[in-house]
């Protein structure tokens, strides 16, 4: 679970207090009521609530990814379209590895936008946040590089399913082959044990191998939680310096 610490923090909490309601003013051509433009203070104060809004909802489906690894359905459509109890669980840890990678990118759209930097959403990553002059004398370059350090402990794994070939893993291997079999194919094999001792196989193997993968996760989601919530402290003192500078340069005042 997202501890309420990371749901109700601070930083959190001042972004959408002023961001989700100015939001709700604007309309589809940017403006607010019949012709007011909006500011850069205003466009500033949505951007980051934006990007907040991502990542705290990236961190929401990595807590649910755990959930996902067990809840699967035996409903005859799944039978009928070829899915399977291995097949399901192969998708979700494959699925689970690349969004974990991809929090951190989440983290580095964020820190842009809090900093002002202006860098193009396209372009942001972890040498042009991290060795920008505003970033790097602050404490967010090393909070940035704690979850970095944090997601990269499984890097490996989602790179080789992105660009190589499926989850390398001996278990998940040896129930996608024990569930390839129906009661007519393997009881068509020569010998070897019944059909209902390797039904009872693969369930108790599969009943191993998905505890094991949600305790791991879970783990880790609490780790990249935890220096995401360090970050979040570290990005708070920022917004409220750029808020500060850019209420006191459109309105003249700082609020």
């Amino acid at each position: 679970m997202i501890p309420d610490s990371l749901k109700l923090h601070a930083f959190v909490l001042a972004v959408w207090n002023e961001a989700v309601p100015l939001q709700k003013q604007v309309d589809d051509l940017g403006r607010i009521g019949d012709s007011e433009e909006i500011d850069e203070y205003q466009f500033y104060v949505m951007r980051v609530g934006y990007s907040l809004a991502q990542i705290v909802t990236w961190m929401e489906q990595l807590d649910h990814a755990v959930y996902y690894l067990s809840d699967f359905s035996y409903k005859k459509d799944a039978k009928d379209e070829g899915v399977n109890r291995a097949k399901h669980l192969l998708y979700s840890v494959e699925n689970y590895l690349i969004r974990l990678q991809s929090v951190y990118d989440r983290a580095l759209q964020l820190t842009n936008n809090v900093f002002h930097l202006g860098i193009e959403d396209s372009n942001v990553g972890h040498s042009a946040v991290i060795s920008n002059l505003k970033v790097s004398r602050t404490d967010v370059a090393g909070q940035l590089r704690a979850v970095k350090k944090e997601v990269e402990r499984r890097a490996q794994e989602r790179h080789a399913i992105v660009h190589r070939e499926s989850h390398r893993d001996e278990d998940l291997r040896r129930l996608e082959m024990f569930y390839m079999f129906s009661e007519d194919t393997w009881n068509a094999k020569p010998g070897g044990s019944t059909f209902e001792g390797l039904c009872h196989m693969r369930s108790q193997l599969l009943k191993t191998v998905v505890a094991e993968k949600k305790k791991d996760f879970a783990e880790l989601n609490q780790s990249v939680f935890g220096k995401i919530e360090v970050l979040f402290a570290g990005l708070h003192s920022q917004y409220n310096k750029e808020r500060g500078r850019l209420r006191l340069y459109v309105y003249g005042k700082d609020a």
